[in-house]
């Protein structure tokens, strides 16, 4: 009997803490750790990469604010060659105003007023060069702006691409980010499934510590010797005699029957009664009677931290005797009730009319 509780409850402790079956607690308990050790080695690594991801980032945020303040650079000298250029077209302008002052070719009376001529040829070539000065200038000015321009758009397309690489790095970092998230997630649950492999581990190697005595106890509760007791309070009514008894001298009486029982305690309350043995088992149940036999009705077993009622509970009680055919101490007396309260029991016996 023994051996077929100890197999029944195990059975029962294991499968109570995990929904999913596994054969062999020991070898996922080693599994899981496994996968744990993998799993921290890839939140690591994704922390690595979030670390470099970081660095460019930082790095790129630099470098398009360095782009940024060469464009704007880049824009006052190409708006300082701008007004250049305006200026120089006003000065060629001016230059060819003064040329044709007032509607009339000065250049032909100046060139006209030559002595000679040589005077008339130095006068041409004067005129030449400085008008290809104007020119000339205005030319090269507007050569610079053409090449600014060029190297505000080269710029202008670095920093374009410099934001799109930003982005990319956000992305990259929202993802991995997301993929620590999941995998703390998946550490954690691995962590709970560690936590319960190993709580059924220890409960496995405990449980069967705790069997004997629960086993000793459903098996005699009803052949201790209950007569032996002795009542701490009468009460004798004209058709009605109660005696009522301590949990603590129950409790003794347990312990004195035998030595697996030796630190099983009974305590009464208003719902019933507890019986346990340290922190092996702990017994719920009430007395129930019925034509003069006492029944105690069990109605869960706490194993562990593991609590067994309905059909479990049934499979284990129903292969021990748990009723106790009471002897009444008075003739025509007849057991009517049993009653609990905190500390006590009562055994009420009534006149057989």
């Amino acid at each position: 009997m023994k051996k077929y509780v100890s197999i029944l409850l195990i059975f029962l402790l294991l499968f109570s803490n995990i929904k999913t079956t596994y054969s062999d607690p020991a070898s996922d308990l080693k599994n899981a750790q496994i996968e744990e050790q993998k799993i921290i080695i890839e939140l690591f690594n994704l922390d690595m990469e979030k670390v470099r991801a970081s660095n460019l980032l930082e790095k790129l945020n630099s470098e398009i604010t360095d782009t940024t303040k060469h464009i704007d650079s880049m824009e006052k000298e190409i708006s300082s060659i701008s007004r250049e250029i305006v200026n120089e077209r006003n000065n060629i302008k001016s230059w060819f105003r003064f040329l044709y002052m007032n509607g009339t070719n000065t250049i032909l009376s100046l060139l006209l007023m030559s002595n000679n001529a040589s005077e008339l040829l130095h006068r041409l070539i004067y005129i030449d060069i400085i008008t290809n000065y104007f020119y000339s200038k205005l030319d090269h000015i507007n050569y610079l702006l053409k090449n600014k321009k060029t190297e505000e758009e080269v710029l202008s397309h670095q920093r374009d691409e410099l934001r799109k690489k930003i982005e990319e790095q956000k992305n990259a970092i929202l993802t991995l980010n997301k993929l620590e998230s999941e995998k703390s997630a998946m550490l954690d649950n691995i962590k709970k499934q560690i936590n319960d492999y190993q709580r059924i581990l220890d409960i496995s190697a405990s449980v069967e510590s705790g069997i004997p005595s629960l086993d000793f106890l459903l098996n005699n509760i009803s052949k201790l010797p209950w007569n032996s007791l002795q009542p701490d309070n009468f009460d004798i009514q004209i058709d009605s005699v109660s005696a009522s008894f301590s949990d603590e001298s129950i409790s003794n009486m347990i312990d004195n029957y035998n030595d697996v029982l030796k630190n099983v305690k009974i305590i009464f309350d208003d719902s019933g009664f507890t019986l346990s043995d340290g922190d092996n088992y702990t017994l719920y149940g009430n007395f129930k009677v019925n034509d003069g036999k006492i029944d105690f009705n069990v109605t869960s077993i706490n194993v562990k931290g593991v609590e067994i009622t309905g059909e479990d509970l049934n499979n284990i009680i129903k292969n021990y005797n748990t009723v106790l055919d009471f002897e009444s101490p008075l003739k025509q007396y007849k057991l009517v009730s049993v009653e609990t309260n905190a500390g006590e029991v009562k055994f009420t016996l009534s006149r057989i009319k």
